[in-house]
């Protein structure tokens, strides 16, 4: 796919070619989430440098270079690179070799994935900065550990910092017309945009991906959708990366959160006190930025950070793993209110429900016991409407009614009753990609080449109707 016009851009490139435009030394760090765009903005202000006239070197550290002193850096160092001595000499001998006479603007020093520097790089950069031989203009992942060296260079005042947020919608539109020519279908659009959340890296390898299976087609009206939403492997390899440094601990936090969003934050912290899960990762899992709490009407609830970590942990988790976290959850829901109470994150205590649930079965009509098979199976409404040949409305009522018999609010807490009470079964249909003799379901985004998944479709949830609790439709 071939390179995109830099656009929702203009006021932070306005902001770095002032900075650098300066002629000065110093810097500026470019933070943000991953995927929203830090590196297309790093590279087109160094280019934008470059065709100016300035002198320009890039460096970018890796996972693989966070192993080598000085690996990111290598381009940097003097002749003789680092020989033998004390580290403070090749240091002074670097920046003797990169100071430009004091007629010249400095060298433009534009460095990605800083966060990813091994120790003697970011202790190279930070050197080079202090002592005026550089411009640095780097890039780094907010909310991931970095050298201190890194955090130094805007804490002590040598680099000013530019947070670089998700690009808006607007400007996610420009980019889908760029890549296809036409417009999109209203409800190809809003999904796309719903599951890239403003992230120029996702929008790519998602388009990329449904182009080249013919996932993705054009009609009279615009592109669409042939028949379910398909994630291709480039990006489920993206979100991998980005989840491959968490910890056991907290990747299973967020598979519990994907599995059951939104998570009522009472039963997470019941499965932390329970010991299903370690609560120093639920504190790591929230501070690196891979869960996120919110509200649900007036309670509080987790959900994955962004959609696309939900999507593909549900369509990645192993079948045993899933049946696990299912009996954490029916045990969690199990035990509220039974004993000692769960408390909230923030250490209040948590209230009653309301009523208990009932223990041996639900008084559940057929077609509500049907719903709420495929509602715990992970199912959409707006899924289980396609499958039933309901409306959504129709199917959020059913929902509406058998949280009301069960005296619960939420998923979680169906999905722990339809487990301790054997409705579910083994009757939970399971979501995937196509198989051998033909599609999956409808509604189903598809990840290529991975187990199908045992929790359900990756479809973004629908606006609930009014009445129902704002989690149902989910």
């Amino acid at each position: 796919m071939p390179a995109w016009r830099m656009t929702g851009r203009a006021a932070e490139l306005a902001q770095l070619d002032a900075a650098i435009g300066a002629g000065g030394t110093g810097g500026m760090v470019l933070a943000g989430t991953a995927g929203a765009g830090k590196t297309r903005l790093l590279r087109e202000a160094v280019h934008r440098a470059s065709q100016a006239g300035r002198d320009v070197v890039q460096v970018a550290a890796t996972r693989c270079t966070a192993a080598i002193p000085f690996g990111a850096v290598a381009s940097l160092l003097p002749p003789g690179g680092p020989a033998a001595g004390p580290p403070w000499e090749l240091l002074r001998r670097a920046t003797d070799h990169l100071t430009r006479p004091a007629a010249q603007a400095p060298l433009l020093v534009g460095a990605d994935d800083v966060h990813l520097l091994d120790p003697e790089s970011a202790a190279l950069l930070h050197h080079l900065v202090l002592h005026g031989a550089v411009f640095l203009l780097a890039a780094v992942r907010a909310g991931e550990p970095a050298p201190d060296a890194v955090a130094a260079l805007w804490k002590d005042g040598l680099a000013g910092r530019l947070t670089v947020h998700p690009l808006p919608a607007a400007a996610m539109d420009d980019l889908l017309v760029q890549a296809l020519g036409t417009a999109v279908q209203d409800g190809a659009r809003q999904h796309i945009q719903w599951v890239t959340s403003g992230s120029p890296l996702l929008l790519r390898e998602l388009l990329a991906g449904a182009l080249d299976e013919g996932a993705l087609v054009r009609q009279e009206t615009g592109w669409a959708w042939k028949s379910q939403p398909y994630y291709g492997a480039g990006l489920v390899e993206v979100v991998d990366g980005w989840l491959a440094s968490l910890g056991d601990g907290s990747r299973t936090v967020l598979e519990v959160v994907a599995c059951a969003e939104p998570l009522p934050t009472e039963l997470l912290n019941e499965l932390a006190d329970r010991g299903a899960l370690d609560p120093a990762a639920v504190e790591t899992a929230e501070r690196r930025g891979v869960i996120s709490c919110g509200y649900s009407g007036s309670r509080q609830v987790m959900r994955p950070a962004h959609p696309i970590y939900g999507e593909v942990v549900r369509a990645t988790l192993p079948r045993g793993k899933a049946q696990r976290i299912a009996g954490w959850l029916a045990g969690a829901g199990a035990g509220a209110g039974a004993g000692q109470p769960a408390r909230y994150r923030t250490g209040t205590a948590r209230p009653a429900p309301a009523a208990a649930p009932a223990v041996d079965g639900l008084p559940l009509t057929r077609r509500e016991h049907e719903i709420a098979l495929l509602a715990t199976s992970g199912l959409t409404s707006k899924a289980i409407a396609a499958s039933l040949h309901l409306s959504v409305r129709t199917v959020n009522n059913h929902l509406a009614r058998t949280y009301a018999k069960a005296g619960i609010s939420c998923r979680a807490e169906l999905a722990a009753i339809m487990t301790r009470t054997a409705l579910a079964g083994s009757t939970a249909p399971a979501a995937g990609r196509p198989g051998p003799n033909g599609p999956a379901a409808p509604n189903r985004a598809v990840v290529p080449n991975r187990p199908a998944a045992p929790n359900g479709p990756l479809a973004p949830p629908a606006a609930p109707p009014a009445g129902l609790p704002a989690e149902g439709a989910a």
